[in-house]
């Protein structure tokens, strides 16, 4: 029902029709005096006016405008018009609302201005704003559905191209390594001293690029396989790597040391057995020269850390250590791409997890692993 209708229905009681409708309503006279105003419309009338005052506030302390040009712009539409207007008290002072404006006759013609909200111009206004950002939505998103598929296709692209060059490298990197193995058998005792050198060199230089091939394919598939989220026990887990490192642990002597309950965790198997093999078997390989490797893994609550007693780095060289082909101990003899520490950094980006590493050259570090997530979560 709209504000004429349930006036008309309550003529013989102004008052009480005017106070219960639900639109703000307010009559100003001739001269923008705020004669009387409902219920809804009391909100925005200045502090200290009630519903009929004996004075009432102008019409431009209600809205926002210069008196004059507020009466004449109020008088221009007096039949039956809209006119947007700013209440003054309102959070938003951009916000607008729409008044239709009727006149009405006073005694001695005196006339009087009824002003309410038109309702349902707001609501029409709001739907279309609601229908517009839904086109938008649906716009938005299938083009981020588009996006993602174009995504997808380069990924696999992408990894059916790394696969295939990496067979292909492969191929004749094994065909060098058995050559040069056949001519070591075959001429070996007929080969001068540097010449057996050099086979010897070739034949390493084939296994370190046989090697990193096989580093530049773990990298790739950390951070492009896909992920299938299951809880891991990380105690049966490590035990299943020390078991794959054994020979590389007896042979440098050390050991492994789990602190405490270290719980299961949410996350992918594969690339979480990645992450802790790359540094379970870097704190193997750089061990400190002087002293068996010896590395202790706890959990706090989200946080498992894994400390070594190794060669450490400069802590001013930390933030380096995740970038991809970057060595820290580049001059200590150890083999190794550089790769490693960099896919570690991507599974646990992809995870939502962070990695930090603390250390003190000569005395060992630490890798902190933040943000992990247990069933119970």
């Amino acid at each position: 029902m709209s504000f004429i209708d349930d006036l008309v229905d309550h003529r013989p009681d102004f008052e009480q029709a005017f106070e219960r409708v639900l639109a703000r309503a307010l009559i100003v006279n001739a001269h923008g005096l705020v004669l009387v105003a409902n219920a809804r419309a009391r909100d925005m009338m200045p502090d200290g006016h009630g519903s009929t005052p004996e004075v009432g506030p102008h019409v431009a302390d209600v809205f926002m405008g210069e008196p004059a040009a507020l009466m004449s712009d109020i008088v221009a539409v007096a039949s039956g018009g809209k006119i947007p207007l700013r209440p003054r008290k309102s959070a938003d002072s951009e916000a607008r609302l729409s008044f239709r404006v009727l006149p009405l006759i006073a005694g001695r013609r005196r006339r009087q201005y009824l002003l309410y909200e038109d309702a349902g111009a707001t609501l029409t206004d709001a739907m279309a704003g609601l229908r517009r950002e839904h086109v938008e939505a649906l716009r938005s998103a299938a083009q981020e559905r588009r996006l993602r598929r174009e995504m997808e296709r380069s990924v696999e692209s992408m990894r059916a191209f790394s696969s295939s060059a990496a067979h292909d490298l492969k191929a004749p990197l094994r065909n060098i390594a058995s050559l040069l193995s056949f001519l070591e058998e075959d001429f070996g005792g007929d080969l001068p001293e540097g010449a057996r050198s050099y086979v010897e060199t070739s034949k390493n230089a084939a296994e370190r690029l046989q090697g990193l091939i096989d580093d530049l394919m773990d990298h790739a598939r950390s951070g492009t396989s896909a992920m299938a989220l299951v809880n891991v026990g990380l105690r049966p887990l490590i035990a299943e790597i020390r078991a794959d490192l054994c020979a590389e642990i007896a042979a440098a002597g050390g050991r492994i040391e789990i602190a405490g309950d270290v719980g299961e965790v949410l996350a992918d198997r594969t690339l979480l057995r990645q992450l802790l093999q790359n540094l379970i078997g870097n704190a193997v390989k750089y061990r400190h020269p002087d002293r068996a490797p010896v590395l202790m893994i706890a959990r706090d609550g989200s946080v498992l850390t894994l400390s070594d007693n190794g060669r450490g780095f400069d802590p001013a060289n930390a933030h380096l250590l995740f970038e991809p082909f970057r060595r820290l101990h580049a001059d200590s003899g150890v083999e190794g791409s550089g790769i490693g520490l960099s896919a570690c950094k991507i599974i646990c980006d992809r995870h939502g997890w962070t990695i930090e590493a603390t250390a003190r050259e000569g005395e060992g570090a630490t890798f902190a692993i933040s943000g992990l997530s247990t069933p119970a979560d």
